[in-house]
Formats: structure tokens, C-alpha cells, sequence
């Protein structure tokens, strides 16, 4: 809001006034009880459920977001933050506990169809999924019907693109090879205005990519 309120004040009227401590308190007091309402009215109205769930260190903390995806009438396939907080390590047990909590707490247990995590030996207990200690086969002992075994969702899209590429009849590294040497090797002022125009146009980020060296 730092940013934000300045230009309130421009467009509207200078006495608006909301820093980070007004901003925090409007999230925590109204955004978020009335997106957790509206989440909670949704889940009651669905008829299956899935999970989604990775971990990320935030300094000495694991964060664990759980995120659901499910289906209505009026707004159709949703995914949306049910649950995020600090676990003091990231065992199957934790997790699975963790994960089982927020779906009780929800209401949603029985409506638990599937469950999308990273393709960890801790998540699915390997490739063969054979394995009792792992996160899934602990959330498929705590329900009393089957569920699905998702997988990481990033994965899966990586490999489909990257079977829809091979598929091509071209060779697409070669094209991005070429793409790459027009904008790194010319630097007329002209060319490089082009590829700014390029990246505005798809709206897309600019990453910088590191040139292939001979010796490092």
C-alpha cells in the first residue's frame, strides 16, 4: 500500500491515508474472515475435493500452504488457500496430521478424492508408491474410501510439454538456440527494442539467461 496510497490520494482525495499498519489490519480483520467465509460456504456446497500441499523455507520456519481444488456450479473449478502454517519439521506424520486437521476443521474429510505433492520418497514413498511412511498412504489409512495419488502437478505439465515438443517437426532447441544468438550477439539498439516490444506484447517477465561458456 506504500506505493498505493500515494496514488489514491492524486486520483481521489489527499486524505486518504492506509500504510502497512491500516493495510494489515484490513487484511487480517476483513479480507481474510470474509475470503475464509466464502471458502468455507464453497467447500460445504462441493461434492469432491483435492489437496495440494508443499513445503518452503521461510529462515529457521517450514511453511506448509495447503491449497484445494474443487468445482461449483456457479464459479466452477476453484483452487484456493485452505490452510498455511509453521510445522517444526516435515515428517509423513507431521504432514499428514497437519493436512488431516484442516480437513476436519473444514468439514471436507469424507470429500477428499486426491492428493498433489511433490514426487518426494516423504510424500509418496517413491516411485513405486509401495511404501507406509509416507504422507499419502497415511491420508489414504485416515479416510474409508480411495483416493488418488497426484503427484507434483508442475511435473506433470513439464513432461507433457515436453513430449508435445519432441512430437514438433522441428527441432526446438535449435529454434530457441537461434532465437537466442539473434538477441545475444547483435547489439544494434533496434534489435534489442524488439525483443522489449516482444516481451510487452505477450506480457511476459524478462529473465536473464546465462550464455553457454567454454570454461568457467
Amino acid at each position: 500500500m506504500d506505493c498505493t496510497s500515494k496514488l489514491v490520494q492524486k486520483l481521489f482525495s489527499e486524505k486518504f491515508s492506509c500504510a502497512r499498519t491500516k493495510a494489515e489490519a484490513i487484511a487480517l480483520n476483513v479480507l481474510a474472515p470474509s475470503a475464509e467465509e466464502e471458502l468455507k460456504t464453497d467447500l460445504q456446497e462441493a461434492k469432491f475435493v483435492s489437496v495440494f500441499c508443499d513445503a518452503s523455507n521461510h529462515k529457521d520456519l517450514k511453511v506448509l500452504p495447503i491449497m484445494v481444488r474443487y468445482f461449483t456450479a456457479a464459479a466452477g473449478v476453484q483452487t484456493k488457500l485452505l490452510e498455511i502454517n509453521t510445522l517444526p519439521g516435515e515428517t509423513s506424520a507431521m504432514v499428514s496430521q497437519y493436512i488431516m486437521d484442516a480437513l476436519e476443521a473444514n468439514q471436507v474429510t469424507s470429500k477428499l478424492v486426491a492428493f498433489s505433492a511433490d514426487n518426494a520418497n516423504c510424500n509418496f514413498g517413491g516411485a513405486a508408491r509401495n511404501g507406509k511412511n509416507n504422507v499419502f498412504s497415511r491420508l489414504q489409512d485416515s479416510v474409508d474410501h480411495k483416493i488418488l495419488g497426484i503427484g507434483c502437478a508442475a511435473h506433470i505439465v513439464h513432461n507433457t510439454v515436453q513430449t508435445a515438443a519432441d512430437c514438433l517437426p522441428l527441432d526446438i532447441e535449435a529454434v530457441i538456440v537461434k532465437i537466442y544468438s539473434y538477441f545475444y550477439i547483435y547489439t544494434v539498439w533496434n534489435r534489442s527494442k524488439s525483443f522489449v516490444i516482444l516481451h510487452q506484447w505477450s506480457t511476459s517477465g524478462f529473465w536473464a539467461i546465462a550464455r553457454p561458456g567454454g570454461w568457467h
